[in-house]
């Protein structure tokens, strides 16, 4: 896997100031990094946490050192809402940097980042806050969650599926895509979060990580309200990182996933993940254009994660060399059973 050089972290610009209100309340810090949105996503991200019902939420915006007019952008939603809370990077860090620079400066008792694209409801914090008593004893508390395309339509929604399920049970009901996970729907314990270490900056899958451990924690907080959106991105994350670095870090997850579950959980949690897993970075070796490495990129996968895990070993490993005739059908017959095994799974739940 290829290593990143950390820059030097310079010391950081503040501006505004946390509010505090009714102090019988919990205060929940809602962080938004940003690089180069002021004219795209970021204006809709802001105006939902600024017009939260819930009346103690210190909102902080954390710029990575854009060139656009972020700067003047915040400075003019802090005229009308002077609590509103600037943080400029001296340089570029980086993005998963930046992710941990929002938990730095955090202040509240609960961190949400919302990425500078996404948005929540307006009750959203308030009716998390409602549910969990205003106790601050939960690792988390999520809602479900919207998707939206660029104009802000929703696409799909996926309600909460994982309201009473703890530790493994809820790492499973993740690995066979019955519950999804995104930052914009999560309230984060702060102090948790930052004993588990934050959002490590070497890490691909810093969501997975993060919540996989904050599921260890403590016990969470399970909403099934759709409160958050999240907007939708090209899934062809190969083009812009290496696909070995992708299953490097694939590995690495599936290992912390069966480290962190209970004995009797762990040779099914590992079986489970490496199917899963597998077939994203299937997903992703499709992307590349040339034959030849897609090719070598389903014996790398087989490698990393069985080649009895694999979602279609077959038809991939040699679609390059059969006729196309034949692998199509061997692609449909593929597609065919594992149809017919999830329909079996959506009978079992």
């Amino acid at each position: 896997m290829h290593t990143r050089e950390a820059p030097t972290l310079k010391p950081l610009e503040y501006a505004g100031r946390i509010p505090m209100r009714n102090e019988s309340k919990p205060v929940v810090t809602i962080a938004i990094p940003t690089y180069n949105r002021a004219g795209q996503f970021l204006r809709t991200a802001l105006e939902s946490a600024l017009n939260q019902t819930y009346d103690r939420v210190d909102v902080v915006v954390v710029d990575n050192c854009s060139t656009d007019g972020t700067p003047e952008l915040v400075r003019s939603y802090q005229a009308d809402y002077p609590d509103l809370r600037y943080v400029r990077n001296s340089e570029n860090v980086g993005p998963f940097r930046n992710f941990q620079r929002c938990l730095d400066v955090a202040s509240g008792s609960y961190f949400l980042m919302l990425h500078d694209d996404d948005a929540i409801d307006t009750d959203m914090v308030a009716t998390c806050l409602q549910a969990a008593n205003y106790d601050t004893k939960w690792s988390y508390i999520r809602t479900g969650t919207r998707i939206v395309d660029e104009q802000g339509r929703t696409t799909c929604e996926h309600p909460n599926r994982a309201v009473g399920l703890r530790r493994e049970a809820y790492l499973h009901a993740w690995l066979d895509t019955r519950v999804y996970w995104y930052f914009s729907s999560t309230l984060l314990n702060t102090e948790m979060l930052r004993v588990v270490g934050g959002f490590p900056a070497d890490e691909l899958l810093v969501d997975v990580s993060t919540f996989a451990r904050m599921v260890f924690q403590a016990d969470g907080l399970d909403l099934r309200a759709v409160k958050a959106s999240c907007r939708e991105h090209d899934m062809r994350i190969t083009t812009r990182t290496d696909l070995q670095e992708w299953i490097d870090d694939y590995c690495r997850h599936r290992d912390l996933i069966v480290r962190l579950s209970d004995e009797p959980w762990r040779a099914g949690m590992r079986s489970r993940a490496n199917e899963f897993f597998s077939l994203i970075c299937c997903m992703q070796a499709d992307a590349l254009p040339d034959s030849y490495k897609r090719f070598r990129a389903y014996i790398e996968i087989g490698r990393a994660f069985g080649f009895r895990h694999m979602p279609h070993p077959v038809s991939k490993a040699l679609g390059v060399l059969l006729p196309s005739s034949i692998a199509s059908r061997l692609r449909l017959l593929v597609r065919e059973f594992r149809g017919k095994v999830q329909n079996a799974r959506s009978v079992e739940v």
